[in-house]
C-alpha cells in the first residue's frame, strides 16, 4: 500500500514492485500521505494475513 500524496515515496515507486511481483496486491490511499491512519489499518491488515498464511 502506498498514499498518493507521500511526496517522500511516490506512488510510482511501489506501482513499479507491483508489477513485477507476480500475486502481489497493491492498494493506493488516495486521502493520505505517508503513515497515515488508513494506510497503518491496510499495513496492519497485509502483516496479519501474510503471518497468517505461513
Amino acid at each position: 500500500m502506498t498514499a498518493l500524496v507521500d511526496i517522500s515515496g511516490p506512488a510510482v515507486t511501489p506501482w513499479m514492485l507491483h508489477r513485477a511481483w507476480p500475486g502481489s496486491r497493491l492498494t493506493i490511499v488516495e486521502s493520505e500521505g505517508h503513515g497515515g491512519p488508513e494506510e497503518v489499518r491496510l499495513a496492519r491488515e497485509a502483516i496479519d494475513a501474510f503471518a497468517a498464511a505461513r
